[in-house]
């Protein structure tokens, strides 16, 4: 991509993208970066974007369009995680007010798996205080 917007492409995708070599003007070929006709030129003559990144697959490309002001497109950046940002720190101390508010077991383990190994424990302890206090007898 140039810094006019233009998108070049050689090799392969260029032998493919102008129909096996047939497109070509005179003087292009393969073997050096040809310009791309037919990208709409409202895309890369645009004042504030244009083509950015450029990905192949095959005979296909696609390209994503950014501003060309870096300093833009840096405060475009930084606005959209300042809001983000914003957005999950609502969501995590919506979260920690409604945990705040489910009402608790007062000390009871609150998983049934929790509270099974728990009787279990208490159970093991009756046997194990009987065990100790027959044996003192």
């Amino acid at each position: 991509v140039s810094t006019a917007g233009e998108v070049y492409v050689w090799g392969a995708i260029s032998y493919y993208a102008f129909g096996n070599g047939t497109q070509y003007n005179r003087g292009e070929n393969c073997t050096v970066p040809v310009c791309i006709r037919g990208v709409p030129h409202e895309v890369c003559t645009r004042e504030d974007s244009g083509p950015d990144q450029v990905a192949l697959y095959r005979d296909t490309f696609a390209t994503t369009i950014a501003r060309k002001s870096v300093e833009e497109e840096m405060g475009s950046l930084i606005t959209s995680l300042k809001t983000r940002s914003s957005q999950l720190l609502t969501v995590t101390r919506a979260r920690r007010a409604e945990a705040e508010q489910r009402p608790s077991d007062d000390g009871v383990f609150a998983l049934e798996e929790l509270r099974q190994l728990n009787n279990d424990f208490i159970s093991q302890k009756k046997v194990v205080q009987e065990t100790i206090e027959g044996s003192e007898k």
